[in-house]
């Protein structure tokens, strides 16, 4: 069984926040205050009942200010939730965004379903302000559970820089802090590998190692080695 982090029942409160990503400040808009956001684990079967409170004030990022204001929208990319179209998350389509200082609770069942997802907002440029996380539902009867080491690393960017799990430098800027994955010599790690980035132009490799790719989107693939 998975440990969650939070979820899948709990209180997903967003709101405004300035952070240093890159070695220079910005004004961003996150979950539970953090960038990425928390990370939402579940097992397959689970009853996911997520309710997201919306906080935002910042006046500069789409609050009071006008029509639709402090809206937030979240969709969880990839994962089934058949028979509520009413919360399908298309903004304005079939489902509207939660206004400022209002909350909607997502509540949905994912049956026979596993892997890598990822949630965000679906509303304006939220996304790449900094409303995203990571969703990941496991599978207890994992065949593969016993062999490797789960760890999640999500891509994101700045206006002009990279992010790994939130951290990055950009070109001839300061010496920020930088992500660090820590591994054990001889033991296999499953990279939940989610890019979460508006400009998704990126290549990604490990120095001197092969990877074996296992999932996409969800599903189970025939393994393939890859450099």
């Amino acid at each position: 069984m998975c440990e969650p982090q939070v979820g899948p029942t709990t209180n997903l409160t967003i709101s405004n926040k300035v952070i240093v990503p890159d070695g220079f400040p910005r004004s961003t808009i996150l979950a539970g205050g953090k960038f990425p956001g928390p990370l939402i684990k579940a097992n397959d079967g689970d009853h996911f009942a997520i309710n997201v409170v919306n906080k935002l004030d910042d006046g500069f990022m789409f609050t009071s200010i006008s029509v639709v204001s402090g809206k937030i929208y979240l969709i969880g990319m990839g994962s089934s939730k058949n028979g509520i179209n009413y919360a399908d998350d298309v903004s304005f389509v079939t489902q509207c965004p939660i206004v400022q200082n209002h909350s909607f609770l997502h509540a949905f069942d994912v049956p026979n379903q596993t892997g890598t997802y990822w949630y965000h907002s679906h509303y304006s440029t939220q996304q790449c302000d900094g409303l995203h996380g990571s969703l990941v539902i496991c599978d207890p009867n994992d065949p593969l559970s016993y062999l490797m080491i789960n760890t999640v690393i999500s891509i994101a960017d700045c206006p002009d820089s990279r992010l790994i799990n939130g951290l990055g430098r950009y070109i001839g800027g300061p010496e920020s802090e930088l992500a660090v994955v820590n591994v054990e010599y001889g033991k296999k790690y499953r990279l939940r590998l989610i890019g979460m980035s508006c400009d998704p132009s990126f290549k990604f490799s490990i120095d001197g190692h092969n990877l074996t790719v296992i999932e996409k989107d969800g599903q189970l693939i025939e393994p393939l080695l890859v450099d």
